[in-house]
């Protein structure tokens, strides 16, 4: 559900262009979607490239990760709904079909991390974010196609989640267990995070896929499983009265002191938001706008530099990564917009279509298609793959099709 601009809000974006930025922005989902079907997701072969550099070559010694498959499954599921190709939908089938031949772990359920170059489980451990991807793409499969044995596998995940992964005696999700949902020494979803047991990342992806799930499932037990976690994402992560998330505690809920990221913060105020419109729940929502102007008060103050781009995030004692990466750029521009229309502040709506613009002057790849990893603003960092575990068309697919379902709202309640 989109939410329509206040009156006077919805007057001045009436005088702005909005054909043309509507038009632009469903030919880059174009442009993305198509990039992807014609380097990574192999239809005649039935195969997904594991990673493609960032002048396209495959690399055929690298595996698959649980998150670029299920994200893949995600895009091409929500691209079908958006525009219903037969290769969209293809492709849609191809990721579940390797989700469920090739990442279930069929002796201790749920599914596995990564897989080698031969496809043959690399990692069993369950991270938490990595099912919880699963269950949004399963879930938006099932909303594109009807198919009632993604929906079932995604309630299984649902269960493995509560049953294991649920901290019943202090509250939240940990952070990963073993192959065998045991202990693990190491929970780290990547290197540079802190070795925490609860982290505000994965909250917010399980958030966004029970979000989901109960969009498909529509029953009491999802309304709860969301409703509960919405509030604890309310009340641990962002602080009353806070401008920024709190990203790592202990199992205690100690916090264990580390960077701002600005990335992450605004994703979360557009994220909020959705899971409390699906819920249907007013109390919950007027929290979660509060709370979202506030985050995107707190990236708008310190997270955006002069050229209109969204920072990485900022470290202890005041060290800022000025780098721009180009999931922040996407989320910045729902996140804002979003902002936007809960305020009708103009600043709000400016910065998101600063944040489009610089998508299209700096973050896009013009040459070879797709967007960079980093931007072309950041020419000492090295962007490490245009496709692979960590780059998928879930970020930037997903911010165009928010933005066209929401500027169609507009145009059509200005009509």
């Amino acid at each position: 559900m989109h939410r329509s601009p206040r009156a006077d809000a919805k007057a001045t974006l009436k005088g702005k262009p909005l054909g043309p930025m509507i038009r632009a922005m469903d030919a880059e989902l174009d442009s993305i979607a198509r990039w992807w079907l014609d380097h990574a997701v192999d239809l005649d072969k039935g195969e997904i490239a594991g990673e493609v550099s960032n002048d396209n070559q495959p690399n055929p010694s690298t595996g698959l990760g649980l998150v670029y498959v299920a994200r893949l499954l995600w895009f091409f599921s929500a691209a079908y709904r958006h525009r219903a190709r037969e290769d969209y939908k293809a492709a849609a089938m191809l990721c579940r079909e390797i989700l469920a031949d090739r990442f279930t772990d069929d002796e201790n359920g749920g599914l596995v991390w990564s897989l080698d170059a031969g496809r043959r489980p690399e990692s069993s451990k369950k991270q938490s974010y990595g099912q919880a991807f699963a269950i949004y793409g399963l879930s938006e499969y099932f909303l594109a196609f009807g198919d009632e044995d993604a929906l079932q596998a995604a309630s299984g995940l649902v269960d493995l989640l509560e049953q294991h992964v649920h901290d019943r005696e202090h509250g939240g999700y940990l952070e990963a267990l073993d192959a065998g949902w045991k202990p693990l020494a190491d929970v780290r979803l990547g290197a540079s995070d802190a070795n925490a047991d609860k982290t505000m990342n994965t909250h917010l992806h399980i958030l966004e896929a029970y979000t989901n799930y109960h969009r498909a499932k529509q029953s009491a037990e999802s309304s709860a499983l969301l409703a509960g976690l919405l509030e604890l994402f309310l009340d641990r992560f962002a602080l009353p009265g806070g401008d920024h998330l709190v990203c790592f505690y202990t199992r205690h809920w100690e916090e264990v002191p580390t960077a701002i990221s600005f990335g992450h913060d605004i994703e979360a105020s557009w994220l909020i938001c959705e899971a409390a419109d699906v819920l249907g729940d007013a109390r919950l929502s007027g929290r979660s706008r509060s709370c979202a102007i506030a985050l995107a008060h707190g990236v708008l103050d310190r997270g955006i530099d002069k050229l209109g781009g969204i920072l990485h995030e900022r470290g202890p004692g005041e060290r800022v990564d000025t780098s721009h990466v180009w999931w922040v750029q996407a989320e910045a521009m729902v996140g804002f917009f979003n902002t936007w229309q809960l305020t009708g502040a103009e600043s709000f709506l400016e910065t998101s279509l600063d944040c489009w613009k610089f998508i299209r002057d700096q973050q896009r790849d013009r040459e070879h298609g797709e967007w960079r990893w980093f931007s072309k603003l950041d020419s000492a960092s090295n962007s490490p793959y245009k496709a692979g575990p960590w780059k998928g068309p879930y970020h930037n697919g997903r911010a165009l099709l928010e933005m066209l379902h929401r500027l169609a709202d507009i145009q059509e309640s200005s009509a």
